[in-house]
């Protein structure tokens, strides 16, 4: 069986091997016949299944993207330590500038400040309307 085969395929090699020019150019034909098809592809396939009207996977996309818009930019935490000999009024001053540069970025809220000496926090603002199921 497996000297069948072989002597197949030094048939075929020896074939291919004196009619190289033919097939090449069968090959150059079927490459150029398959080019307008090959074009149209990015037309028919979708980016697994998102793009599909009516699917599932469309609708939680878009979930994502109007429910949960800001959730995908990052998170920024900021801690700020007194430095030896700072008093409440340096505090103050760098929770001021801390608020001043969080009022200049789009849903970052002003930080919360507190004379207790307990950390501030800056919140987030979010317009979550999220549907149950």
């Amino acid at each position: 069986m497996m000297a069948a085969m072989q002597v197949l395929m030094l048939r075929l090699a020896g074939s291919l091997h004196r009619h190289r020019r033919l097939v090449l150019a069968a090959w150059a034909i079927v490459l150029v016949a398959a080019l307008p098809f090959a074009a149209r592809q990015s037309d028919r396939l979708t980016g697994g299944g998102f793009a599909v009207p009516g699917s599932q996977a469309e609708a939680v996309q878009q979930a994502l993207q109007h429910d949960f818009d800001a959730a995908e930019r990052a998170k920024l935490g900021v801690v700020l330590i007194a430095r030896k000999g700072a008093g409440a009024a340096d505090q103050r001053a760098a929770l001021e500038r801390l608020d001043r540069a969080a009022a200049r970025i789009d849903h970052v809220g002003s930080p919360t400040a507190r004379s207790s000496g307990r950390p501030a926090a800056a919140r987030t603002r979010s317009s979550c309307r999220c549907a149950s199921t």
